[in-house]
């Protein structure tokens, strides 16, 4: 066996100030270049380490076919029975009673409509006086005997007196001599023979020679006429 010879030790360099100056001013350069160029890959670097875990087996984000379609629990499964009843068969609730309607009041009784009042005929009205038969024989008008006077008639032997508007008839003789009255005037009958005089509403002696009344005569107003029966 053949003996190789052991080479001398290599000594290290001496690193003077100067050259200790330069190389640490290389390390401080090339360290900023790595720095600019060198991130991205350091960043791709660093996501490629950390998502190869992910890549490796199943990524968690993707849905699994036994999670899309899940099986229908036994509790949400569809029922079989009617809506309304309950499952499995058992006793149903009695069905529930049904109230009785409500009673309606009867409608109020309305008040008879009120008839209105049968018009009364107008009552009627007598016919006109002149239609009526004349009273009697006509002796004169009313406008021929003046209020607070009279006249005489010496063809029918009476005498007309109007006292406050009403008529009167009396006998045109005095009863003293049986001469006949001259005229009515201040309420009396006088007589121009021997000046007796009577009153024109009663026929009654005023004065006289005269001592009895003259004697009243009937008569009637119609038709603004004096009649005598």
């Amino acid at each position: 066996m053949t003996q190789e010879p052991t080479p001398p030790p290599v000594e290290p360099p001496v690193l003077t100030r100067r050259g200790v100056s330069s190389l640490a001013l290389a390390a401080g350069v090339s360290g900023l270049v790595l720095a600019a160029c060198g991130g991205g890959d350091s960043a791709a670097t660093a996501t490629g380490s950390t998502s190869s875990p992910a890549t490796s087996g199943t990524p968690s984000n993707t849905p699994s076919p036994t999670a899309t379609s899940p099986s229908p629990s036994p509790s949400q499964r569809p029922s079989a029975s009617p809506a309304g009843q309950p499952q499995g068969g058992g006793a149903q609730p009695p069905p529930r009673q049904q109230q009785p309607p409500a009673q309606q009041q009867p409608p109020a009784q309305q008040p008879p409509a009120q008839q209105p009042p049968a018009q009364q005929s107008p009552a009627q009205q007598p016919p006109p006086a002149t239609s009526a038969k004349p009273a009697g024989t006509r002796l004169a008008s009313v406008g021929d005997v003046p209020s607070g006077g009279g006249v005489v008639l010496g063809g029918q032997n009476i005498v007309l007196t109007n006292t406050g508007g009403a008529i009167h008839g009396f006998s045109a003789t005095c009863t003293h001599q049986g001469c006949t009255v001259g005229g009515v005037s201040g309420g009396t009958i006088n007589c121009p023979c021997h000046g007796s005089r009577f009153d024109a509403s009663s026929g009654a002696v005023v004065s006289g020679p005269a001592s009895r009344a003259l004697p009243a005569v009937r008569v009637v107003v119609q038709d603004g006429a004096v009649y005598k029966p």
